[in-house]
């Protein structure tokens, strides 16, 4: 019976304003999507079912509720839960320390036709895990949704619920590469790292130019003719392509920046056709969706986070159970099958404790 009660204490520690009741359902499901790797209410009901021993019908009804619960306000208040949740089992495991500039990557995907989606994902070495994000239903009309609106909404929205204990830096592709998105960034308090389109004129040198004269591996500080503005700029090459970079601060790398941002589009395949296949999803009411979009992003990143603590930590785990790693330890034994004397050693060790909280806003 510990053990059972151990299961709960993961999410319970982070979402726990929300009550019992709904960190457990919040529990089970996130579990049943991670065990079944899909996001359609029929597998994660047929998986609950494998694991409660209840009906197919009644665990489709409780994820049916569940998804049209009152209680599952996806809020800044919300948010905060799930970044703080994150932010401690990276910093748990070594991977970020408090005062670090964290990059976040920034950008759209869509469900098909029916959601326009633009989110926020921090790395976990070689994969990016959503922190944040917001959702439009997609636009059937042309120029009858504001891109610029959603923009600006989602960046306030991030800034307001990042821990201030951190530094961070904004990435994000072409479709970001303009004054309003840079200015945007700085008036919330992000560095930035954007691409540029090659046809930007800059004056250096005394000279105005087209940023593809300037020869890739150069940095140089140009000022923007259009904006009025002097800014750092960075001209990578990768491969066969180049990259014409704006940065706000010399002392990033913005080359290095960029290359990591395109781990975000292996996050949305993780999320789509080559992972939890969100979009064979029959959901089209926009709560009901959202909703399911966030059980997703929330199993997904604690599959990333499980399995690095199981490949690099497991041993380190085995020999000290525990007082460093209570937090990999509740998540070990809430969301993955360990052998059963791991489980004992960790349940039965005096040094663990359910009243660490970890919380970082």
């Amino acid at each position: 019976m510990k053990g059972k009660n151990q299961m709960t204490e993961p999410l319970k520690e982070y979402f726990g304003n929300k009550g019992k009741i709904f960190c457990r359902h919040l529990q089970n499901k996130v579990s049943a999507i991670m065990q079944c790797g899909e996001a359609n209410t029929y597998s994660i009901a047929r998986q609950l079912s494998k694991t409660n021993g209840k009906t197919f019908k009644a665990n489709e009804m409780s994820i049916y509720r569940f998804l049209q619960d009152d209680n599952f306000q996806i809020d800044d208040s919300f948010w905060r839960c799930h970044i703080n949740l994150i932010f401690a089992s990276l910093k748990a495991n070594g991977l970020i320390t408090i005062g670090d500039k964290l990059q976040i990557n920034v950008d759209f995907t869509t469900n098909e036709d029916n959601f326009l989606i633009l989110s926020a994902s921090i790395l976990l070495q070689d994969k990016a895990i959503t922190i944040y994000f917001t959702m439009r239903k997609y636009p059937k009309k042309k120029n009858c949704m504001s891109y610029k609106k959603m923009e600006e909404a989602f960046i306030k929205g991030l800034s307001h619920v990042l821990s201030k204990r951190y530094s961070y830096v904004i990435v994000a592709d072409r479709g970001f590469g303009n004054r309003r998105f840079a200015n945007l960034c700085k008036e919330n308090g992000f560095e930035y790292v954007l691409r540029m389109n090659e046809s930007l004129i800059v004056e250096t040198g005394g000279k105005k130019i087209n940023l593809k004269e300037k020869r890739a591996d150069e940095e140089f500080d140009g000022y923007v003719v259009s904006w009025k503005e002097m800014h750092r700029f960075t001209i990578a090459r990768k491969g066969d392509k180049i990259w014409y970079l704006l940065s706000n601060s010399a002392e990033n790398n913005a080359q290095s920046y960029y290359e990591r941002r395109f781990k975000i589009e292996k996050n949305y395949q993780d999320c789509k056709s080559s992972g939890y296949d969100i979009e064979k999803n029959k959901i089209r009411k926009y709560d009901r969706f959202k909703r399911m979009i966030y059980l997703v992003i929330l199993a997904h990143a604690l599959t990333c986070i499980v399995g690095y603590i199981i490949n690099v930590t497991r041993n380190s785990i085995k020999k000290n159970s525990i007082a460093t790693d209570q937090l990999n330890t509740r998540l070990i034994l809430a969301f993955s099958e360990l052998d059963t004397r791991l489980y004992t050693s960790i349940i039965k060790n005096p040094c663990f404790s359910s009243n660490d909280s970890s919380q970082l806003n």
